[in-house]
């Protein structure tokens, strides 16, 4: 029997010390409100001690406010019919009058059921949190409409600017090249071989600079126009494009090997754009080769798309400046373009949530590489 008395002092004292150490409000109470006994975190959080615990100046009932006596009477009800009530979220008024949120639950105990023994948690720093995380949400929505607007507002703007350059700065190109045409037909043997070659290089430069104005409309319409999402053989729009420049350039040996029926979802018309901007600067590079070797295919079924040619290359300490407007790592002379072509690649690569990027070695070929969004890019080869 004494034993039983040892075992039993030694639970009540780990019980109490339990009580005491735990990190949450635990409070022993009747059902009438009137709080018996109460642990350090408990007092702490509601801002009484525990004189005037032992007094009964503590009653839990009159901690709630009004507006919430109703979900308090509630628990009562679920507890005298289950045994416990289902913890709950309500409020609190502390000794200096401040409200504070808490959840709390309580089960019955004692011989005649009317005692409780209860926990309550301290849901300030919770309720701060979640108040700022609504701030910040409403500050981010608040921040995301206002660029929308000035997305909105930039973007006609461009399309302004594009009409402006498509039609103002075009009407004045036809006139030089107009008048330019008229001089060479009708004062052609009044010219020496010098005027004439003037005449050239006048004509040949306004045709340059009407690419160099399309190739710029182009890249400005792919900033304002909209994804078209669809399923896309990226391999058959590649033999599609082989095939013209084949026909473009009938003297030279180009051979392609593409891998079949690489299908994703994007957008067909920029997606071809693509694959004609690589594929012809593959051709175009490896103009200086007895057989031009062009691969198009994929590595594995998740990894990156690439095109590969055996050309002149380049040297990667440049490779920064590939897709940027204008730049080029090879001189003009050497191979003709607008210097928009990868610029062009770059932004609807980007646009369909991908990236872009190349490998290369003087005179050893180049290799371009580029993803998609796993939802676009998946293998979709079934």
């Amino acid at each position: 029997m004494s034993e039983e008395i040892e075992r039993l002092r030694r639970v009540e004292e780990q019980f109490q010390a339990f009580v005491t150490c735990a990190p949450i409000g635990i409070v022993s109470s009747h059902l009438d409100g009137r709080v018996f006994e109460a642990n350090d975190t408990y007092l702490e959080m509601i801002g009484f001690t525990r004189e005037e615990l032992k007094d009964g100046g503590i009653r839990w009932s009159d901690l709630t406010p009004p507006e919430w006596s109703k979900a308090h009477e509630a628990a009562i009800e679920e507890a005298r019919l289950k045994g416990r009530c289902k913890a709950f979220e309500k409020e609190y008024v502390t000794r200096e009058g401040k409200r504070i949120p808490i959840l709390v639950g309580f089960a019955l105990v004692g011989p005649t059921r009317e005692e409780t023994l209860a926990f309550t948690i301290d849901l300030s720093a919770q309720k701060q949190a979640e108040a700022e995380v609504r701030r910040l949400n409403a500050e981010l929505e608040e921040r995301v409409a206002t660029r929308t607007i000035e997305l909105e507002a930039a973007n006609r703007e461009l399309e302004a600017f594009c009409y402006a350059v498509s039609h103002d700065l075009r009407a004045p190109l036809r006139s030089i090249d107009g008048f330019a045409y008229a001089l060479i037909q009708d004062y052609e043997e009044k010219l020496d071989d010098e005027g004439r070659e003037f005449i050239g290089r006048i004509r040949s430069s306004s045709k340059r600079m009407d690419e160099l104005i399309s190739a710029l409309l182009s890249l400005s319409r792919i900033t304002t126009t909209e994804l078209d999402r669809q399923d896309v053989n990226l391999s058959e729009l590649a033999y599609g494009a082989f095939s013209d420049l084949q026909l473009a350039n009938p003297q030279r040996n180009i051979s392609l090997s593409i891998q079949p029926d690489m299908i994703v979802k994007g957008d067909r018309r920029m997606l071809q754009a693509v694959l004609d901007n690589l594929l012809n600067n593959a051709v175009k590079f490896s103009s200086n080769q007895p057989s031009a070797e062009i691969v198009f295919g994929r590595e594995g079924l998740v990894g990156p798309f690439f095109v590969r040619d055996n050309g002149v290359g380049f040297d990667m300490t440049q490779s920064s400046k590939l897709f940027q407007p204008f730049e080029r790592l090879h001189s003009p002379k050497e191979f003709a373009g607008s210097g928009i072509g990868l610029a062009t690649v770059h932004r609807i690569i980007r646009k369909h949530g991908g990236k872009i990027w190349a490998e290369a070695e003087v005179d050893k070929g180049a290799t371009f590489y580029f993803t998609l969004t796993p939802e676009a890019a998946r293998d979709r080869t079934k």
